[in-house]
């Protein structure tokens, strides 16, 4: 195969060359060099899983003729990026050469290929000697030979703490390899800020911060005198405006109740206070950051009425440092409250900017029953073990015909097992759980149950949100691809969306386009007043393992028929319930309403809604914003759907409404033509 440029050309534009017979696409280091990778992803379009599935295979080598197998394309491959991860560093495969390989015809189907990790020289020594030589014109000159010394090439590994105050006098220590023991060949610079230096060892060193003013972006340098600069690798230090420091607000007092604050670019602001007073607003352009406590136990509350991020960030937990205490963050807001345009009120908005909330991960997010649960128990016997705890929120699929039979309950003890739950009350209706032949079939038949609780909490009021149906929303939008990064992990989401509000939906991705590096995982979203995901104009959406339960509307809702290669994965959807306040279909909602089939649904489970479970109600055309009549849905291609179940609903697991008709030409007219007898219909 020939098209190894296109395949690492950092661009998923173009089709990828047909090949028939055995085909590679891969790349090579330099001699002496290998690649040492943490991650591999790929890009797929326009593929034939058949041809791939166990046949195509990522390997490495060392001569280019002798391949090793390091991952082989499974049932999971989808359109979009694929990822491959290598967690352990002892892991890392460290190979010159990297392909694809296939032995089947179109095998090697790939849009684009991308390798994360290093590159480095092929030696395990600790020291290297390389002959060094200088060019000029086309005359070369011998120099001295260089020598590398791993000892002597330091790197980061971590940081302690992460934040410390604009006021200076934080000690901090780094943590990595290949450090002096000597303090004083160090020079740390951080935010063009001196920290010197009190103590080091081969291994760590530390310092002590000095005073920041003003705004400056976060910057780290450390250089080791005769030896260089350290590397990095993304550590980073970061000086902070506590909300507690009067120093924060000009020596005055803290923002009362009916405030706003502005946080401008540069402006590292942390929440290190217990709680705060109802804020009607804060505009974020530089960081708004929560950072947990040292007590999984601390409770930190913040309340506001607008919290909109315009081109900066909101921190509550990184992927890489999850808020590991409780947090709950509560909005406030009528109907007649004054809306910011497009995001409305009662919400967080994000424009050009990154919102990061990342709680403990929860193993796993749902499950389902071993044996069947009768009236009157307040037991359940689970078909794996739970990391559930006593106190949290638990929810139980319905397994009659009624979907509304799904209880909600509390867990009061855990056995040793971790499989088995005593709960506060008994149940009022029979949960199912068996196996059920029928012939030479076998379908195994049980109830779904969804942890709803999470250490960090986004919520609407209390005290209004149910009896006014007006919760809090998330609403992220900027109009261009990968314009804004929204990473949500592991949280819970109650008490949200708005009904009779067009738009105003609990989590709604509008009109963004491309979100390679946005995803909602492991959410646990219930009490939902208008809809739980809004897909509108946003392709390649990851939405992994959440737990949606007592929906009104829609809850997954695909919404202008352009939103294409968005993937979700194991989500579990229980008790969509009829709404009033939507469009006429929310009257008859379904757990997933998909207008455009070119999607993704792999091992979701539909557990009960008032009328459907997966609903293609494929359009014509494009609809609402995104209208083009030059955009045919019901006859666009079909992404993916496997591996999904539906139970419980008032009509239909699976409906197809109206037309379902891939075609090579969505938008071309069928004509018969009788004089092409393998094919007359084009």
């Amino acid at each position: 195969m020939d098209d190894y440029e296109l395949k690492f050309d950092s661009s998923i534009v173009g089709d990828p060359a047909d090949t028939f017979g055995a085909c590679h696409a891969g790349m090579e280091f330099k001699e002496g060099h290998v690649g040492m990778l943490s991650q591999m992803k790929y890009y797929m379009s326009g593929f034939n899983p058949d041809r791939m599935v166990s046949h195509t295979k990522f390997q490495g080598s060392m001569d280019g003729s002798s391949y090793d197998d390091l991952y082989t394309v499974d049932e999971n491959i989808h359109e979009g990026w694929n990822y491959v991860k290598w967690e352990d560093p002892a892991d890392y495969p460290k190979y010159r050469f990297y392909r694809f390989y296939s032995s089947q015809n179109k095998g090697c189907k790939i849009v684009e290929i991308q390798l994360t990790g290093a590159e480095t020289i092929d030696d395990e020594n600790s020291s290297f000697t390389c002959a060094a030589k200088l060019n000029i014109g086309e005359t070369v000159h011998p120099l001295n030979d260089v020598e590398y010394v791993g000892s002597m090439t330091p790197a980061l590994s971590g940081v302690s703490p992460r934040f410390g105050t604009v006021t200076g006098g934080t000690e901090i220590t780094f943590s990595g390899t290949g450090f002096s023991d000597d303090i004083s060949k160090y020079t740390i610079i951080i935010d063009g800020i001196e920290c010197p230096v009190s103590a080091a060892t081969t291994e760590t060193v530390t310092c002590t911060t000095g005073s920041r003013p003003g705004l400056r972006e976060t910057t780290l340098d450390i250089n080791i005198d005769g030896v260089g600069k350290v590397s990095n690798r993304d550590v980073l230090f970061r000086y902070v405006s506590t909300w507690s420091d009067d120093t924060t607000w000009g020596g005055e007092f803290a923002p009362m109740e009916g405030e706003t604050i502005y946080i401008p670019a540069g402006l590292n602001l942390l929440v290190d206070v217990d709680s705060v007073p109802l804020l009607i607003a804060v505009l974020v352009e530089g960081s708004l950051i929560f950072a947990p406590d040292a007590d999984p136990n601390h409770h930190r509350t913040f309340d506001a009425k607008y919290i909109f991020v315009n081109g900066g960030t909101m921190e509550v937990g990184t992927e890489e440092f999850p808020y590991t205490s409780k947090i709950t963050i509560t909005m406030h807001s009528t109907v007649s409250d004054p809306y910011l345009p497009i995001y409305g009120n009662k919400v967080i908005g994000v424009r050009y900017g990154t919102l990061d909330m990342h709680g403990v991960q929860r193993t796993p997010t749902w499950t389902m029953l071993e044996t069947t649960s009768d009236v009157g128990s307040n037991t359940i016997t689970l078909q794996e073990e739970v990391d559930w705890q006593v106190g949290e929120q638990i929810a139980i699929a319905s397994t009659s015909f009624e979907s509304r039979e799904a209880e909600q309950r509390t867990i009061i003890a855990v056995d040793s097992t971790k499989k088995i739950l005593t709960l506060d009350k008994p149940f009022e209706y029979k949960h199912f759980a068996a196996t059920e032949t029928y012939g030479s079939e076998t379908i195994d038949m049980r109830a779904e149950v969804g942890l709803l609780s999470r250490n960090v909490v986004f919520r609407g009021d209390p005290e209004t949100s149910g009896a006014n149906e007006y919760g809090a929303t998330i609403f992220l939008h900027s109009p261009r691809d990968d314009s804004l990064t929204a990473r949500l992990s592991y949280i819970e989401c109650t008490d949200v969306g708005q009904a009779f509000k067009l738009g105003r939906y609990a989590i709604h991705f509008h009109m963004i386009g491309e979100l390679h590096n946005s995803y909602a995982k492991g959410l646990a979203l219930h009490k939902g007043f208008n809809r739980a995901f809004t897909l509108h104009g946003a392709h390649y959406l990851r939405l992994i393992e959440n737990v949606a339960y007592e929906v009104k509307g829609h809850t997954v809702f695909i919404e202008d028929a352009i939103e294409t290669n968005n993937y979700m994965y194991k989500n579990l959807i229980m008790k969509t319930m009829r709404s009033m306040s939507g469009l006429n279909t929310d009257q008859s909602p379904a757990c997933f309403w998909i207008t455009q089939p070119n999607n993704i649904f792999i091992d979701n489970h539909a557990a009960g809604s008032d009328r459907y479970g997966f609903w293609y109600d494929l359009q014509t055309h494009s609809i609402g914003p995104s209208a083009n009549t030059n955009l045919c849905p019901e006859n666009d291609k079909v992404g993916e759907f496997r591996g999904n179940s539906a139970h419980s609903m008032g009509r239909y697991g699976l409906r197809i409404f109206h037309n379902m008709v891939p075609r090579e030409f969505p938008c071309k007219g069928i004509s018969y033509d009788a004089s092409t007898p393998d094919d007359p219909w084009w």
